[in-house]
């Protein structure tokens, strides 16, 4: 018995499968004679891999039936993908076919994939007889990086689907009455087992959206039309409905029966809030890829109560090791990770398949603790990441929140606390004292983070999973700066101190014994040297034995061939004619770089404005220091026609291209700037001031801290061409998003 065989029962009930933006309809009937006209392209084929990147609609049923039908591997890939992710996992994977609409990916890998257009009709498929197929061969290949990073594939037998949909549809009562409705992406296993399949398997009506786009101001009013019995949703949708404060007394809801949540962990709070501003009840789903869903948290039970993850489904058994992990065993337990045996082996021990989460039963139900790798021990203390994540969503300013746990020498782990608040607009400051308040008064001191960070969203998977692992990632990978930060401070500090005293006649003494001209219209003065004297021995105090570079030490032929894994690279005053003139557009930069040359982290500083910014790693966001908290800073997009865009100062410098370039730019953008200095230019597009730099001439030293601090703050970074740059290319382009700066190299390229 196959998932094919459990639908085709059903083929003549008329019932039918929609979707919602276009109307499109198409009876189960209609919907298994479509698959067998799709079957031509693979009926060849046994048990390979067909990877399906499709959005949500009736076609993607097609090939999914079409792929099963044939004995051969459905590989569901999420559709937007990016090409590079996607040539990892297809070079995993090695299907032998690629079914998708994208023109991007048809072209990337045409020959070396066979690529189907859905568009395109097979032959041969129609009228070619059924297979017989082994219930326990593979039938569904699930690619996933998970949140450990680690690719893999998670491989479902025909019996793991059957057992695993059958079970489904007794825990939560699905029928052939019911009206299920998937918009959640179909290139993961949520849509899959929670709604598209209970549909085919149980012989009820499905309907279709392309995304929570679609729907985010009509999800109710779609719910009411078409007399949804259930859907499911994760938590990030659900805290957007929160956000929304629909109105819903002008919809009738009385078909919908519940709403599941699951994919990630949803916060208790949340969930009651929602249950009592919309009267829905929402459970809480527990599974994994390897297992699909596991337990059923019916929400219609008279003694039910949000918080726990329910009972067991009859299809697996569940135990507590004695170390708290969850343990399954069961008909849903997949039977092999892709290309990977060892692994598989060391995940299911004695038939009980390893969770790596930790949880708890108490009188008859299982509760979700936590995943078992995210336990933050400090000071030998376990501290469970959601018990405090629990209390921060108590606050009302509270949007989302994820805790990790941060390496350190003295405790092991410190706990880092990441807030995303509800109103952007509300001051960091402000919000942190009154987090931290709230924190002292529902937990324990040693388990209040050590910090709390305010970004403006989490990473998140494509199927909106919290990537808890990327942010302990930036947390962790980040580079000790505190000592940069309070060198950079004091000379700025010093240097203005000078700016304001003027000690330079700047306009009349031009000559002044304080000012040489160290090459032509290069300027230094006391200062320069005054500010790199601070930061270098910061830096020989704190970091004995790195290298560093500057502007201001001669010594920028030698970076070149440095490949020590850290090396600081300083502009210790740049804008140095600014500065001699009495304009207060100059500023200090240091930047870290890596082995291969590669800005990692930097720190700018422009005194006359106080703006002082951060990056203090790899992906991390660039910070700008405000009322004595760090606060995520983003840039400031702009279409070209309402762009400020900054240029080059050293026009005898340049050729013929450089001027027929800013001719253009200044016809196309809002308006131009020449402030004379890249230190100012970097830290005004990361704080949002200003939309772009160009340099069609620089150094090292001018942008290796503007590559990572504009990255950081969400802004584009490229040479002339659109690539990827380093601190020695001499054609840069800086912005605030890449739809600007693709702008820019279409001027380029006219010029």
């Amino acid at each position: 018995m196959t998932i094919v065989d459990c639908f085709k029962k059903h083929a003549d009930s008329g019932k039918i499968v929609r979707e919602v933006e276009t109307g499109r309809e198409a009876t189960f009937q209609e919907l298994w004679l479509a698959a067998q006209r799709r079957r031509g392209d693979f009926y060849g084929f046994d048990q390979k891999p067909i990877s399906v990147i499709l959005p949500n609609s009736i076609a993607y049923l097609e090939y999914f039936l079409a792929v099963l039908g044939t004995n051969n591997i459905f590989n569901p890939i999420p559709y937007f993908v990016g090409l590079p992710e996607l040539e990892t996992i297809l070079d995993y994977i090695e299907p032998s076919y690629v079914v998708t609409d994208r023109e991007d990916i048809a072209h990337r890998f045409e020959g070396k994939y066979r690529v189907v257009h859905p568009s395109v009709s097979s032959s041969g498929g129609k009228n070619a007889p059924d297979k017989v197929i082994d219930k326990n061969s593979p039938a569904a290949l699930y690619y996933s990086s998970g949140t450990t990073g680690d690719p893999k594939g998670v491989v479902y037998s025909h019996q793991n689907m059957v057992s695993l949909i059958a079970s489904i549809n007794r825990g939560f009562r699905f029928t052939p009455n019911d009206n299920q409705f998937a918009f959640l992406p179909f290139g993961h296993t949520a849509s899959i087992n929670y709604n598209i399949l209970p549909a085919l398997m149980a012989g009820s009506n499905l309907y279709i959206s392309r995304g929570f786009e679609e729907l985010r101001h009509n999800f109710f009013e779609v719910l009411s039309r078409h007399k949804i019995t259930y859907t499911e949703i994760v938590p990030t949708v659900l805290l957007m409905l929160l956000k929304l404060n629909i109105d819903i007394s002008r919809f009738d809801l009385s078909s919908l029966r519940f709403i599941g949540c699951g994919s990630s962990t949803l916060p208790l709070t949340s969930q009651k809030e929602f249950i009592a501003r919309y009267h829905i009840p929402v459970c809480n789903l527990y599974g994994l890829s390897e297992t699909g869903p596991s337990h059923v948290d019916y929400p219609l039970e008279k003694d039910w109560k949000p918080g726990s993850i329910g009972v067991p489904l009859d299809v697996n058994q569940c135990r507590i090791a004695h170390d708290g992990e969850i343990l399954l065993k069961g008909e849903n337990v997949f039977i092999g990770y892709y290309k990977n045996e060892a692994l598989y082996q060391k995940a299911v021990r004695d038939g009980w398949f390893h969770t790596g989460d930790i949880g708890c039963e108490r009188d008859g139900k299982y509760y979700f603790v936590d995943r078992k790798k995210d336990l933050i021990i400090k000071g030998g203390i376990n501290i469970v990441p959601m018990e405090v994540e629990e209390v921060f969503y108590k606050h009302a300013q509270v949007h989302e929140c994820v805790v990790v746990g941060k390496e350190d020498k003295l405790v092991g782990e410190d706990i880092v606390a990441v807030v995303v608040p509800k109103d952007k607009s509300s001051k960091a400051p402000d919000l942190i004292r009154d987090l931290r308040h709230h924190l002292k008064n529902h937990l324990s001191n040693y388990k209040i983070p050590s910090r709390i960070l305010i970004w403006d969203k989490l990473p998140r998977t494509h199927s909106n999973k919290l990537l808890r692992r990327k942010v302990r990632e930036i947390i962790n990978e980040s580079w000790e700066l505190d000592f940069v930060i309070e060198a950079v401070r004091q000379a700025g500090e010093a240097t203005r101190k000078a700016f304001r005293n003027k000690r330079y006649s700047f306009l009349s003494d031009f000559q002044h014994e304080k000012i040489v001209e160290k090459s032509l219209k290069e300027l230094v003065v006391e200062e320069d040297i005054l500010s790199q004297d601070i930061i270098l021995e910061a830096i020989e105090t704190h970091d004995p034995g790195v290298s560093v570079y500057s502007e201001e030490l001669n010594n920028m032929e030698g970076l070149r061939s440095d490949t020590s894994e850290k090396k600081y690279l300083i502009d210790p005053l740049d804008g140095t004619h600014n500065f001699c003139f009495g304009l207060p557009f100059w500023g200090i930069a240091v930047a870290v770089l890596n082995a291969v040359n590669t800005p990692v982290a930097a720190v700018a500083y422009l005194p006359e404005f106080d703006l002082l910014l951060k990056c203090d790693g790899p992906e991390h966001p660039t910070m700008l220091f405000s009322e004595g908290v760090w606060i995520q800073c983003t840039t400031a997009q702009k279409e070209m026609h309402e762009a400020l865009i900054c240029y080059d100062n050293q026009f005898y410098k340049l050729n013929q291209r450089a001027f027929r370039l800013y001719e253009i730019l200044t016809k196309e953008c809002f308006t131009t700037r020449i402030l004379g200095s890249a230190v100012a230019d970097i830290v005004l597009i990361a704080s949002g001031k200003i939309n772009g730099r160009i340099w069609n001439k620089t150094n090292p030293y001018d942008i290796a801290g503007g590559i990572p601090l504009v990255k950081g703050a969400g802004g584009s970074v490229s040479d002339f061409s659109g690539k990827e740059i380093d601190v020695f290319s001499q054609e840069v382009i800086m912005c605030s998003d890449k739809v600007l700066n693709d702008k820019i190299i279409e001027i380029i390229r006219r010029s």
